[in-house]
């Protein structure tokens, strides 16, 4: 009873584990360990890789079946940085924000096409449809990340969200963290790496909610300096809270930095711990662990109704719930936290 109490009342930061959440079932060896998820559908994943980035790899969710496409635009005459690859179908989309150009190419064609070219810079994308993208970008004005939408069929193209994203010590890496999409759900997510926040919106970008994770760091625990050209830098490591996020329906699977009370060393040098929460009202659900392969460790995974996915090094790992993921949704299973 001490522990429930904890977790319910006075907010400290103490997991609770739940019994086998996830099982490992099946996996497969990936040929090398620079693989990320790109996407996912109601029978596939997607993967691209970071050193091969015009690569699309298509796997069933039984790990069978792998496909390898190389993706080749006919007017690739751009030096990029980041390429990276999503999917959304029927169709997938290549770009690198550092250079304002997005291709769009349908599942299974090698030629991508370019549908939005010198329209916006950005640093991260989420494909609301064929023609609709959130972004993150910076101000022009004041060089602070902010989130945006580009829609190209809207005059101007590009529309800031400025009120989104919270300014705390510098309005960069304070800002800084990840945005997603939430599958089977009108809904994007983005949590905060440095700071016990993430924010719930709709596709119109309408903010709905902000949310918390259980642990206490409110504010960012960054030191920046800034640089004779305007732009800042961190002149001390920060204390990083979230670490990856990925989200189905009404929950918000986070992956914490962050070790609670009571919890193992051991067990941390063994596994990268996942906490999941709702996103339709501040409940937290429960944490589990994903077990490192030997010296691989989690890189990336996504969330579907099916299984969970992850990459572990070179190897790409199955999970099965234990239950089905919807029974998270019903009353009286997991414990509220208080609200802000």
């Amino acid at each position: 009873m001490r522990s429930e109490y904890i977790i319910k009342w006075q907010n400290n930061f103490t997991r609770r584990f739940l019994l086998h959440p996830v099982l490992e079932d099946q996996s497969v060896q990936l040929d090398n360990e620079q693989y990320y998820f790109a996407g996912s559908d109601h029978s596939h994943i997607y993967l691209g890789n970071k050193h091969y980035p015009q690569t699309l790899v298509t796997l069933g969710y039984n790990l069978a079946g792998i496909k390898k496409l190389k993706m080749a635009p006919s007017d690739f005459n751009h030096t990029f940085r980041n390429l990276q690859v999503q999917v959304k179908g029927p169709y997938y989309y290549l770009y690198d924000g550092t250079v304002p150009v997005i291709y769009r190419g349908k599942l299974g064609s090698a030629a991508p096409k370019t549908i939005s070219y010198r329209d916006a810079y950005f640093t991260q994308l989420i494909v609301l449809d064929s023609i609709r993208f959130a972004l993150r970008t910076q101000s022009k004005a004041d060089k602070m990340f902010t989130i945006a939408r580009l829609d190209l069929t809207r005059r101007p193209k590009v529309e800031l969200y400025p009120g989104i994203l919270e300014k705390q010590v510098d309005g960069v890496f304070d800002s800084d963290g990840k945005l997603t999409s939430s599958a089977h759900s009108d809904t994007l997510v983005y949590a905060y790496t440095y700071r016990n926040t993430f924010l719930i919106m709709n596709n119109q970008l309408e903010l709905k909610r902000k949310l918390h994770t259980i642990d206490t760091t409110t504010v960012a625990k960054i030191q920046t300096g800034s640089q004779s050209n305007g732009t800042h830098k961190l002149i001390a490591p920060p204390l990083k809270v979230n670490q990856n996020i990925s989200a189905n329906r009404n929950l918000a699977f986070i992956q914490s930095d962050l070790m609670g009370k009571h919890e193992s060393v051991n067990a941390w040098k063994k596994a990268k711990v996942i906490d999941i929460y709702r996103t339709d009202k501040q409940e937290y659900i429960g944490s589990f662990y994903i077990y490192n392969q030997g010296k691989n460790k989690l890189t990336d995974f996504i969330v579907t109704d099916q299984y969970l996915f992850a990459i572990v090094g070179d190897q790409l790992v199955r999970y099965t719930y234990r239950k089905p993921i919807t029974k998270y949704f019903k009353p009286g299973e997991a414990e509220n936290l208080s609200k802000e």
